[in-house]
Parts: C-alpha cells; sequence; structure tokens
C-alpha cells in the first residue's frame, strides 16, 4: 500500500469500511451506500476501503497533496481526492462513483 493509501486508511479507520456488495447491474457493485464500476469487486479490501473513504469524505482528501504522479496528466489532480474519484453523480438514489484507476497501481 502506497504511504497516501496508509495515511487515508489511518483516517478511515481501516476494517470499517468495505461492507455488504451487491451488483446493482452488470456494470455496477453497491458497496456500503455508493455504486461503484464492477471492477472493484477484484481489488484488494484494503484498497477498496480507501475508495469507499475518498467518495464519502471529500472534505478530507482535498486538504492532502496528490503525491499519485500525475503531473504530467492533463490536467493534473489538484489534491488526493482526485486520484480516487473523477466525479460522482448525485442524481441517483445513491451516489455513483467515475473512479480515478491510481489506486489500483
Amino acid at each position: 500500500m502506497s504511504v497516501l493509501g496508509l495515511l487515508i486508511c489511518i483516517a478511515a479507520g481501516c476494517g470499517e469500511a468495505g461492507g455488504d456488495r451487491v451488483s446493482t447491474s452488470a456494470d455496477w457493485v453497491l458497496i456500503d451506500g455508493v455504486e461503484f464500476p464492477v471492477i472493484m469487486d477484484q481489488v484488494p479490501e484494503d484498497i477498496v476501503e480507501i475508495y469507499v473513504f475518498a467518495a464519502k469524505h471529500p472534505e478530507v482528501l482535498e486538504y492532502i497533496p496528490c503525491y499519485c504522479g500525475c503531473e504530467d496528466e492533463s490536467p493534473p489532480h489538484i489534491s488526493a481526492y482526485d486520484c480516487f474519484v473523477d466525479a460522482i453523480d448525485r442524481s441517483g438514489p445513491v451516489p455513483r462513483v467515475d473512479i480515478d484507476l491510481m489506486g489500483f497501481g
């Protein structure tokens, strides 16, 4: 796990997230009240916990600088929040997260 991941995990209280997972369609899975792409079913639990925390607590990650090495991306990430979440669609009954794959590597 990266240093950034460890810091977020500590802030999140690792082991508390990553509850029941329910497939909502062929493409989406519901984890702790937030929909993620089904690829999250293939990701280690500690990484899932970080993504869930990022989706639920942007106010924390927005104060942590980005350390993912994205300086060559256009636009580069502003904060650690951008390393995990590209966008959240809140128009449905539950938030649906478009993830950034930084946390997978």
